[in-house]
């Protein structure tokens, strides 16, 4: 099996559900891959014609025992990622060529595709141009999603014949034998799910696992996101009202199973947010989304206001303070230092304690402020003592790990423990 890469920030892993130590190790010495570099410039009409084109290509050694690499055996795989298309141009064209030279048997893909008025179009054409006898198999990146073509994307990759992985897997039957090919959505996002994504495959069956990001890896608690943006980019300087729940598919809201004290913590996203005040709607008050400029939620019976005021000092934790001149509580200093999932176990943070109803359904919004108008967004994370969701499961907990990758069964490529390679480069 030959693994080749297109490769600026995707992370693909492999995975075998078997139980033996050997196989284990086998699945690692199997991996073999051809990265194809393509520098991407600022911008595309400068920068094209002096694009470098390198490719690096790892044999799997003769005699390999692995389930995957017997069910792929003899098998040319291409990993393509951030490939950024804006116009079908120089960079697109020499893509398309490589694509057809390798005669790729399955291509995967791990995000960030196409933007721009006409990125969609130029990505359909160019993943197009080959017809992999395996078929193509996506996931979605957090460009995807943040730049608001979404939907567009989605059209796209579909109208080429990918089939998108969403926090799902499907089972690609090859000569060799089945292999479960699995996606996460975008972990940059928190949109990944990777129980779900993992629950319908066998155990004896190999998997080939897509994640845009590594945070996939990271230990991770879920929380809500509040962001001072949206799919179309940052909001700018300002205090915004903010529910969290246009950023990611995400209702924004939480049950307590008992009335009476429960506690809530925040922690930044990204450095050089404030706070001055989150609230908690009971079902009947305003649900909207949070957008630009929207004024603040209107005043409902059985409301839970908690102003930065009432945060004592003493649930101030890490780069958490109190601004003098109006109260707010602001983690600095305001570097763009992203944080891109929420920590089980963080440094900085604070709480805060309240009083709320049992079974009521409350929709929680935070005044939140952004210190920039940097891509990035300024944003933070909430989360609960004992919160629920809808269904009655624990969600959104304080100190709760999410569902992990299991490390120990997970090889991440690039990164062959042997092989045979050549190296080539080809500028133009």
């Amino acid at each position: 099996m030959t693994l080749s890469c297109c490769w600026l920030g995707g992370v693909l892993f492999f995975e075998s559900r078997g139980r033996s130590r050997a196989v284990r190790w086998g699945r690692r010495i199997l991996l073999s891959f051809v990265l194809i570099g393509v520098a991407v410039g600022f911008d595309a009409l400068v920068i094209e014609p002096h694009i470098v084109l390198t490719v690096s290509r790892y044999e799997m050694p003769e005699g390999h025992e692995g389930r995957l690499a017997h069910a792929l055996a003899g098998a040319t795989v291409v990993h393509l990622s951030d490939l950024h298309v804006r116009r079908y141009g120089i960079r697109e064209r020499l893509v398309a060529r490589r694509l057809r030279q390798l005669a790729p048997d399955l291509i995967l893909m791990t995000g960030d595709y196409g933007e721009g008025p006409d990125g969609p179009a130029a990505l359909t054409r160019l993943l197009s141009t080959v017809k992999p006898r395996y078929g193509i198999y996506g996931v979605m990146g957090n460009n995807d999603y943040y730049r608001g073509q979404s939907e567009e994307i989605l059209a796209a990759l579909r109208e080429a014949g990918v089939r998108v992985l969403i926090n799902r897997s499907e089972i690609l039957t090859a000569p060799g034998g089945a292999v479960a090919i699995a996606g996460v959505d975008d972990p940059h996002y928190g949109r990944d799910e990777i129980a779900r994504t993992m629950a319908d495959i066998e155990e004896n069956v190999p998997v080939i696992l897509l994640a845009h990001s590594p945070d996939l890896l990271a230990r991770k608690a879920k929380a809500l996101m509040m962001n001072a943006g949206d799919a179309k980019g940052p909001w700018g300087r300002g205090w915004w009202w903010q529910d969290g729940a246009h950023v990611r598919p995400d209702p924004g809201e939480v049950i307590f199973p008992s009335t009476g004290r429960h506690r809530l913590r925040i922690q930044r996203r990204e450095d050089g947010v404030g706070v001055d005040e989150i609230r908690l709607v009971p079902e009947g008050g305003p649900m909207r989304q949070g957008r630009k400029g929207g004024a603040a939620p209107g005043h409902v019976a059985g409301e839970i206001i908690i102003k930065s005021t009432d945060v004592a000092d003493v649930d101030l934790h890490g780069g958490w303070e109190r601004r003098d001149a109006d109260g707010a509580l602001v983690e600095l200093p305001d570097r763009g230092v992203n944080q891109t999932v929420a920590e089980v176990d963080p440094a900085s943070y604070f709480e805060a304690e309240f009083t709320a109803v049992g079974g009521v359904r409350y929709h929680v919004w935070v005044h939140l402020e952004s210190a920039n108008g940097r891509g990035t967004s300024d944003s933070l994370y909430v989360q609960f003592s004992d919160s629920l969701n809808s269904e009655g499961e624990p969600d959104y907990r304080i100190g709760v790990a999410a569902p992990g990758v299991e490390i120990d069964r997970v090889a991440k490529a690039p990164g062959p423990s042997k092989g045979t390679c050549f190296r080539q480069t080809a500028r133009i």
